[in-house]
């Protein structure tokens, strides 16, 4: 059942042009030197936190910290070049095998801390209406440049 959970998340999680009206935009941080290996050290932690928000009761994010978890790491797998069965292959399953509530409950404050400290935000961007363009326009370029 906790795998059904898990897979549902992950679902809507990257699944953000389908569900753009109920989507919440903010200031995502500044990833660029994430395309190393050090990327991929942060993309498990933020696999741990989206696992520990979905399956450890009385963990809790608002939407926008929801969005800047699951943003980032869509940034993230961007520039590991990581698809998103390979995601949740390599690192959602692997943290959801892993869970330790009384762990990866706590750290998902360090995670979003983490992003805010490299100039992301907990709080919704203002112009929602042009954030949602801004994204829209920002995934079809990145689609261009990968074809």
């Amino acid at each position: 059942m906790r795998n059904l959970f898990a897979a549902a998340a992950l679902c809507l999680a990257f699944a953000g042009p389908a569900f753009a009206d109920d989507k919440v935009y903010v200031q995502l941080p500044d990833l660029s030197d994430y395309w190393k290996p050090g990327g991929m050290d942060l993309l498990y932690q933020l696999a741990r936190a989206q696992t520990a928000i979905t399956n450890c009761p009385g963990v809790s994010v608002t939407a926008a910290e929801a969005s800047l978890l699951s943003d980032s790491a869509d940034i993230l797998m961007h520039l590991q070049d990581i698809d998103t069965a390979a995601y949740e292959a390599e690192y959602a399953e692997v943290a959801l095998a892993q869970l330790d509530c009384s762990v990866d409950g706590p750290d998902v404050r360090d995670a979003i801390d983490e992003l805010v400290g490299l100039g992301g935000s907990r709080e919704a961007l203002p112009d929602q209406a042009q954030a949602a363009k801004d994204y829209q326009a920002m995934l079809a370029e990145r689609d261009a440049a990968a074809n």
